[in-house]
C-alpha cells in the first residue's frame, strides 16, 4: 500500500515556508496572513482601481468605439471590487478579487489600444 502525503504549512513569524503546496494556494495563505492590514489593503485598492484601472478603460474605450460586452465586463469588474471591499470580506478573497478584476480591465486597456493602433496605422 502506498501511503499518503499529506500537505503541510508551517508558518512562523507571518512568514509562509511550504515545501508541497502550489503557487496559488502559497498565495491564498500570504493572502490570509495580510488580515490586519485588511483596511490598507481596501484604500489601496480603491485608490488603484479608481484612478488609474477605470479611467483608462472607460478612455480607451470610448476611443476605439467598444461593444457592449466590454461595457458589460468593465462593470462585473469594478462592482466585484466594490462589492468585495464594502462588505469587509476578508483580504484571502478581496485581494484575489482585485487581481482578477485589474487584469481583465487591463485586458481591455491592451485589447482597445491595439485596436486603435490598426484602426489609425
Amino acid at each position: 500500500m502506498e501511503t499518503l502525503q499529506h500537505k503541510r504549512v508551517v508558518v512562523l513569524n507571518q512568514e509562509l515556508e511550504s515545501q508541497n503546496l502550489n503557487f496559488i494556494q502559497q498565495f491564498l495563505n500570504w493572502c490570509e496572513t495580510r488580515q490586519d492590514y485588511s483596511m490598507s489593503f481596501l484604500v489601496g485598492m480603491f485608490l488603484i482601481h479608481g484612478n488609474l484601472t477605470v479611467p483608462a478603460t472607460l478612455l480607451t474605450m470610448h476611443f476605439s468605439a467598444a461593444g457592449e460586452y466590454q461595457v458589460i465586463v468593465s462593470l462585473i469588474a469594478t462592482f466585484s471590487i466594490l462589492i468585495s471591499n464594502l462588505t469587509l470580506f476578508p483580504t484571502r478573497i478581496t485581494i484575489p478579487i482585485f487581481l482578477l478584476a485589474s487584469v481583465t480591465m487591463w485586458g481591455l486597456v491592451i485589447s482597445n489600444v491595439l485596436h486603435l493602433l490598426n484602426f489609425i496605422g
